[in-house]
């Protein structure tokens, strides 16, 4: 499903002493099957941004088309069908987690969106093992997980649903760097395997431009830019102006440059075009 914003807007406290317009002119464009990032700094629309694309918070003004669903005006029903076609990850998964058990856990949301149980209950293993789970977890307590088990839990609850859009809040916050890797792995699998469109939510520029096809950029509740990782490389000096920190390799290439006399001619930068770049370098430094 496509999600197209047109000139949204969204304050929160309207025609209060406390009105905060947190989007001002919201107009972008998510297709469907694509792997997006939105960045940003504090206070600059992610989380307002994010929690539109399951209908949590509708336009002040503008119109948002989720799939064959329009905001402001959607009815009860097609709410509900949004909330079931787009998965929402939150940042700490003890917020959407409140089950006895793992199993019963899982079981919520399908339950919830009229899903053939029965059927669900055979899934449940294969969903386990999807998000690197054991079914020993089953029987068990999510609040007896670790924090990266249970996002997990809250992921493969999500998955359950059969959404087709995974809205990702700060996945990796609060994990180890082994556990994050994994994570945005399993969100990279998700993507190319089943399809998923991802919208991931972070503050982590690498993963940003590591893993995203097109990074949404916002500033002060506005599109500041919508560039693909390798048009991104270029920006190191607008995003450092709006708080952003610039990608390791980024810096890295920066300091080859620099420094070291390093021709850059490569279009993308991870840690191929580094190594490769560098070894052009070493072997042309050795034979001058």
């Amino acid at each position: 499903m496509d999600i197209i914003f047109e000139n949204v807007n969204y304050t929160y406290q309207p025609n209060t002493p406390f009105s905060h317009q947190a989007l001002k002119d919201i107009s972008l464009e998510i297709k469907s099957g694509s792997f997006v990032a939105v960045v940003g700094h504090t206070g600059s629309g992610k989380s307002t941004l994010l929690q539109h694309l399951n209908a949590l918070l509708q336009p002040t003004s503008g119109r948002l088309v989720l799939g064959n669903v329009e905001l402001p005006g959607a009815h009860h029903e097609q709410i509900k069908s949004i909330r079931q076609r787009v998965g929402l990850l939150f940042q700490y998964p003890e917020h959407q987690l409140f089950e006895e058990t793992v199993k019963k856990e899982l079981l919520f949301g399908p339950k919830n969106f009229g899903f053939d149980l029965k059927q669900v209950e055979t899934e449940l293993n294969d969903s386990l093992q999807e998000v690197g789970l054991e079914e020993s977890v089953l029987d068990r307590s999510p609040f007896e997980l670790s924090g990266g088990q249970m996002k997990r839990v809250a992921l493969a609850s999500m998955l359950l649903a059969k959404p087709q859009v995974l809205v990702l809040d700060e996945p990796t916050a609060g994990l180890d760097p082994l556990g994050q890797k994994k994570m945005m792995q399993l969100f990279k699998s998700l993507h190319e395997n089943k399809q998923h469109t991802v919208v991931l939510v972070t503050h982590n520029m690498d993963d940003a431009m590591r893993y995203a096809e097109k990074v949404i950029v916002l500033n002060q509740g506005t599109v500041e830019c919508v560039k693909s990782p390798s048009e991104l490389i270029h920006e190191r000096d607008r995003l450092k102006a709006i708080g952003l920190d610039v990608p390791e390799p980024v810096e890295f290439v920066e300091y080859m440059k620099a420094r070291l006399g390093v021709l850059w001619e490569e279009e993308d930068i991870n840690e191929q075009t580094i190594s490769r770049t560098l070894v052009k370098h070493l072997k042309g430094g050795a034979t001058s």
